[in-house]
């Protein structure tokens, strides 16, 4: 009797052989794991710079804004751009948090003090000018300027002159603001960084969402038999920006890289124009180009 019992609880405890289909499970999950994890962080981080996105199109707003009141003052439009765009970057919600998230940006200061810290050096080629929020005067030009007819002394335009054609089109404020949106949703984020410095560099990836690959591309000495090279990457994208001899974005380029590679952080930069009519008068000092 015993026996018996001792033979049915064995048979019923058996372990149940594995069957090609739990292999073939496996596999499948192993497949499309990484892809459902992107998704569902993906949808996440870009849901988060979508809001970002339209954050820094208001703080364009306000930037112009300002800029139009004071003289087009680049440090007083990028301080109003700040205050736009401190919701997507602490707590906002009161007096004392606004406060607080200010300190702590202000305390950031720019990316060359932020890559010091991280860092614990400052990498050559990186300008302290390069700012989380930066704002660019892209109209006026200072040919625009001096051609508008200014007042005596060559050192502002009266906003009030509309006689003439190139005083009006001067008295134009057009400006672009460039934020430097840091992801941090894990995963997502170096994702997402990745494929966008790739595109910068002009380089197309396959494969594996978690494991990217570029194609080889026997023209270019940064990707001449593809696989994945996240430095030599950067690398091209670096040299592609260089070719526009554009030193202030170079230099932003240069520092995202950076951070991405030694420290982990990844940052895009989102950038958003506005226009308005000049309402005091343009300095030529406050002029950019």
């Amino acid at each position: 009797m015993k026996a018996g019992i001792k033979a049915l609880i064995n048979w019923y405890t058996k372990k149940r052989p594995l069957s090609d289909d739990d292999g073939q499970a496996a596999v499948e999950s192993a497949l499309v794991l990484p892809l459902m994890t992107f998704l569902v962080l993906g949808t996440i981080q870009m849901t988060m710079m979508q809001q970002a996105r339209i954050m820094n199109e208001y703080a364009a707003f306000q930037a112009c804004r300002a800029g139009i009141v004071w003289n087009a003052d680049r440090d007083k439009m990028r301080k109003a751009a700040t205050v736009a765009l401190l919701p997507t970057l602490a707590n906002t919600s009161d007096a004392v948090h606004l406060a607080k998230t200010w300190a702590m940006f202000e305390a950031a200061g720019t990316l060359g003090d932020a890559l010091s810290k991280l860092l614990g050096f400052l990498p050559g080629g990186i300008s302290n000018a390069v700012k989380i929020v930066d704002v660019d005067i892209m109209h006026p030009t200072k040919q625009e300027f001096d051609s508008a007819g200014p007042l005596p002394g060559g050192k502002e335009l009266d906003f009030d002159k509309v006689d003439d054609d190139k005083a009006r089109d001067a008295n134009r404020l057009q400006i672009r603001v460039t934020y430097l949106y840091w992801m941090k949703i894990p995963f997502a984020n170096w994702i997402i960084h990745d494929a966008w410095m790739a595109t910068r560099a002009g380089i197309r990836y396959s494969g594996p969402v978690d494991k990217p690959m570029s194609r080889p591309d026997p023209n270019h000495w940064y990707n001449p038999s593809g696989g994945r090279n996240r430095n030599a990457t950067y690398a091209a994208a670096l040299a592609k920006e260089a070719m526009s001899k554009d030193w202030e974005r170079l230099a932003r380029m240069t520092a995202i890289a950076l951070l991405a590679t030694k420290a982990g952080v990844y940052l895009i930069p989102l950038e958003s124009t506005y226009s308005m009519r000049m309402q005091s008068n343009v300095y030529r000092d406050n002029l950019q180009y």
